[in-house]
């Protein structure tokens, strides 16, 4: 079909999809092939994105990131095309759909939303209608281009012989001339080395003239590289698979983090218990404090550590510290005690999760059924589809202390799930450091001083400083070997922070009847791990309250001894003599989240660490609670600050400088927008004749599906 030039600049976005689907439709391709095809069309339409890096004045991290979403969506795409009965197909679907989002969040116009569709064409049911979408991106593209290249046809030309070829199974005559793009092509090349990703240009390069052809061996090592690497862009992943390149290739299988997490007595502790073979129930006496370790499993040889949190409230607020991405997440709901059309607490568990790994963790949802209560299990089918579908793997309804037969059935799918995620590709000298560290950490080590971590990267040839400082990055991202400016220490055993952060709460919650009961000086720790001195001794146990206060789960106190004040152990309700002479000329602001859903665990308590030197005191006592505190500068502003069931924090402001104070108030919240994942709006309100300003919070969308195309 031959179309000139000036009837394909007069054929709008549409048109030529439909053009193409009807192509699609008239050769009967199946759906290996139209997914091969789609990924074609993402692939002559990536040069394109040059043109974004080059015009737009996003810094350079976005762009890799960006540029990494884009790549990704053609790799996941590659998987389904050329290795469709992999044993990773369930993995594939959800990075496909994830990578397409992330493409299509870039807004990559033309030369990255041929990706974006490609990848949805691998992940959906409507694969035609998706791949005609990426070859009319790609067309699109070439006519969007500055100059013009070619004259608007030539694509459109070589993306109709592509359909020829394909039906007839030529693949070896596919067009993979480069010089056609003339400058485009020089673009992109620079515009990638520029943010540091000249190894994609490469890549792609290489495919051009390879004839389309995937090197299988650098194919898997990238589409397993570890998902925190992955997070921080093409640059990030390029320099990985580059040092495996150098290194040569050796897969490790990670040790897992298992983390049950879940309301108090839902079921956590007996599910725990079954997975290890253990048909017993727990005592009430046995409730999980903190967080349970003791559990190790042997899924099919795969070291997995179950980590048992308690779900007292109490403990929430130090999630941050251990909840990442490099984890794997059980969230069981108790449907025996709650009211199962009750999704709220079961939402603020997977928005907890989702915040804190940054909607990149997998999740596996078990409904704890009982035998007198009957479960209607569409009431939570939703939970996999809309803004949660990228997030929740599956969802199991079982009762877990009796179904012996179901838990086989979940434990199965866990190890599977688990040894797909877990095997990743290292360079050889990384590979073999890790198994010392992992060793290490099997023998009982939970904190280990520099040298030791120098020694094994030396005795490794990792030993040019710029490679020992890769290698240390490398290592505290994936959770190998944690590391902080402030420690001199490295940390392989993430439960020795958790169980001291766990100690030093339940310590302050026995100080109850002190005049300070959320405050802990560093002395004070000898008598917090009187009975592990072993695994806490002097010059380690201090960084457990640094890395409170990194986390922001406590401030350093005001002068005096050097200790650190916890907001989440403070009295529950105002003391008494706290009295607070609000002036009836105030300024009121209301900040919730949309719909009046909770707000994450710890969100108030980095509130009060943000507004630590303002907050108010009455003679030794600090005027702070775990539902509000005072704040005040000077005799020319004061405010109330109270959180209202975790759903509403209201900030009053007064005094001479309240509107300055007012804004500096909502400053801080919005500082804290950007951790949360969450966006907002404001709007004024009226009440009882006042006007209230209403911040409403709205967490980001993580939907992976374009609605229109």
């Amino acid at each position: 079909m031959l179309i000139n030039q000036i009837e394909i600049k007069s054929m709008s976005y549409s048109d030529i999809k439909k053009l193409i689907q009807d192509k699609i439709s008239e050769y009967g391709f199946n759906r290996e092939k139209i997914i091969f095809f789609a990924w074609l069309c993402a692939v002559r339409a990536f040069p394109f994105w040059g043109s974004y890096l080059y015009s737009k004045s996003k810094n350079s991290i976005e762009k890799s990131k960006h540029t990494y979403a884009l790549c990704k969506a053609l790799d996941y795409t590659a998987i389904s095309a050329y290795v469709a009965t992999d044993a990773k197909a369930a993995k594939v679907a959800d990075a496909a759909a994830y990578a397409a989002y992330a493409a299509g969040f870039a807004d990559a116009a033309d030369g990255g939303g041929a990706a974006a569709y490609a990848a949805n064409t691998a992940n959906t049911i409507y694969d035609t209608v998706y791949a005609a979408a990426a070859a009319a991106k790609a067309v699109r593209a070439t006519l969007n281009a500055t100059p013009i290249i070619y004259g608007g046809n030539v694509l459109l030309k070589i993306i109709l012989s592509d359909l020829e070829l394909i039906k007839q199974n030529d693949f070896n005559k596919l067009n993979s001339d480069i010089s056609i793009y003339g400058n485009i092509w020089h673009k992109f090349q620079i515009s990638l080395k520029n943010i540091g990703c000249e190894y994609w240009g490469k890549l792609y390069e290489d495919i051009f003239k390879s004839g389309f052809e995937i090197d299988r061996d650098a194919f898997e090592r990238r589409i397993n590289v570890p998902k925190e690497i992955q997070g921080q862009g093409a640059k990030a992943v390029a320099d990985y698979l580059i040092n495996i390149e150098e290194q040569g290739a050796v897969y490790v299988q990670r040790e897992t983090r298992l983390i049950i997490l879940g309301s108090a007595g839902a079921g956590k502790s007996t599910l725990t218990r079954r997975l290890n073979g253990d048909t017993s129930f727990p005592h009430v006496k046995d409730t999980t404090h903190g967080v349970d370790t003791n559990v190790k499993l042997d899924l099919d040889g795969i070291k997995t550590h179950v980590w048992d949190f308690g779900g007292q409230v109490i403990y929430h607020a130090s999630h941050k510290c251990f909840i990442s991405e490099n984890c794997v997440y059980v969230l069981v709901v108790n449907a025996r005690t709650e009211d199962n059309r009750d999704t709220n607490r079961i939402k603020y568990w997977l928005d907890t999760i989702r915040i804190y790994s940054e909607g990149k963790a997998k999740i596996f949802i078990v409904i704890n059924e009982s035998d007198e209560r009957e479960l209607d299990v569409e009431d939570y089918s939703s939970f996999k589809e809309g803004e949660y579908k990228s997030l929740v793997h599956e969802i199991y309804s079982f009762n877990i202390g009796d179904d012996l037969d179901s838990i086989n059935v979940f434990k199965k799918d866990l190890t599977s799930y688990i040894s797909a995620e877990g095997h990743q590709p290292f360079g050889q000298n990384d590979a073999v450091a890790i198994k010392e560290l992992n060793a290490l950490f099997e023998k009982g080590e939970q904190v280990i001083d520099s040298n030791t971590l120098i020694n094994i990267l030396d005795k490794n040839n990792i030993k040019k400083g710029r490679d020992q400082d890769r290698a240390k990055k490398l290592f505290d991202t994936l959770g190998i070997a944690l590391g902080y400016e402030f420690m001199k220490d490295y940390v392989l055993d993430p439960y020795w922070i958790s169980h001291g952060v766990y100690k030093v709460i339940d310590y302050l919650q026995k100080k109850k009847s002190a005049s300070m009961p959320m405050f802990i000086n560093y002395n004070e720790l000898d008598d917090v791990f009187e009975d592990e001195r072993n695994k806490y001794p002097p010059g380690k146990r201090e960084y457990i309250l640094d890395l409170m206060e990194h986390h922001k789960i406590g401030f350093s106190s005001k002068g005096g001894v050097r200790g650190l004040i916890v907001p989440c152990v403070a009295t529950q309700f105002k003391p008494k003599d706290i009295v607070i002479d609000k002036n009836p000329d105030c300024l009121i602001t209301h900040v919730e989240r949309e719909d009046l859903e909770e707000f994450p665990a710890d969100f108030f308590y980095r509130y009060m660490c943000a507004n630590e030197k303002d907050i108010k005191e009455y003679g030794k006592k600090m005027a702070i609670w775990q539902r509000g505190m005072v704040l005040a500068k000077g005799n020319e502003v004061s405010a109330l600050v109270e959180l209202i069931e975790n759903r509403r924090i209201e900030i009053t402001v007064w005094g001479e400088l309240k509107e300055e104070y007012n804004q500096k108030m909502q400053s801080l919240i919005n500082d804290l927008l950007v951790e949360y994942h969450f966006t907002s709006y404001n709007e004024n309100r009226k009440k009882r004749g006042k006007v209230i300003e209403v911040m409403t919070l709205v967490l980001k969308s993580i939907k992976i599906f374009f609605d229109n195309f």
